[in-house]
Order: C-alpha cells, then sequence, then structure tokens
C-alpha cells in the first residue's frame, strides 16, 4: 500500500471517530417522541374513562375501575400516567410472549403435534 493511500485511510478513520453513531437517536426528534407519547397517553386515559357501562350497579366491576382510574386522574395525574405506561408495557409484553411460540414454529417450519406419552411410575 502506497504512503498516499495509507494516508487517506488514516484521514478517513479520523474523520469516522469524530462523526456521531448513525445508529443513536437524533436528540433532535426527542421532545416530538415525548410530545406524542403523552398525547397517546392522555388519548389511551380518555378513552378508558369514557368505557363506563350504561347502567352499572354500584359494585360493577368495570364501573368501579373507571371511578377509580377518575379519582387517580385527580388525586395525582404523574401517577396514573406511570401506572398506565406500565399496564401498556404489560400489555405488549404478554403479546410478545403469546406470538413467540407461534413465531418459532413457523420458523422451524414445524406443527405442533402430539406429545409422547409420558413414562408411568411404579
Amino acid at each position: 500500500m502506497s504512503e498516499a493511500s495509507r494516508s487517506g485511510l488514516q484521514a478517513l478513520r479520523a474523520l469516522r471517530t469524530q462523526l456521531p453513531d448513525p445508529s443513536a437517536p437524533l436528540r433532535a426528534l426527542e421532545p416530538i417522541r415525548q410530545l406524542c407519547a403523552q398525547i397517546r397517553l392522555e388519548h389511551r386515559i380518555a378513552e378508558s374513562l369514557q368505557a363506563v357501562p350504561v347502567q352499572a350497579g354500584p359494585l360493577n366491576s368495570q364501573g368501579v375501575v373507571v371511578r377509580t382510574l377518575n379519582r387517580l386522574q385527580q388525586t395525582s395525574p404523574a401517577y396514573l400516567a406511570a401506572l398506565v405506561r406500565q399496564m401498556d408495557t404489560w400489555a405488549t409484553l404478554q403479546a410478545l410472549m403469546e406470538a413467540a411460540p407461534e413465531a418459532a414454529r413457523q420458523a422451524s417450519g414445524k406443527r405442533p403435534g402430539p406429545r409422547a406419552p409420558r413414562p408411568r411410575g411404579p
């Protein structure tokens, strides 16, 4: 390799270390992401607060949950936001866990078959 190509290669490596990581999230988009997350959160809360059954009795579980969410919204909106985020995370994880066996089956190309009988003990 010639001296000129080595120096050019070194210059490119030096330039590459000065550039930001292309896989890193853009800092300029962070306020927009936060705003979108806040709008989604407010929409989820409003949606759940409107889901009151028409003639729910005082012990109707859905009515109790809606009244509790209303009270929590008035008392501590930040706690309600954290609770809703946590529940969304749980729902996402549950959906991923349910999809995992199906994805593994499709990747292997096998169909779930009958299980082998277990040996019986004495």
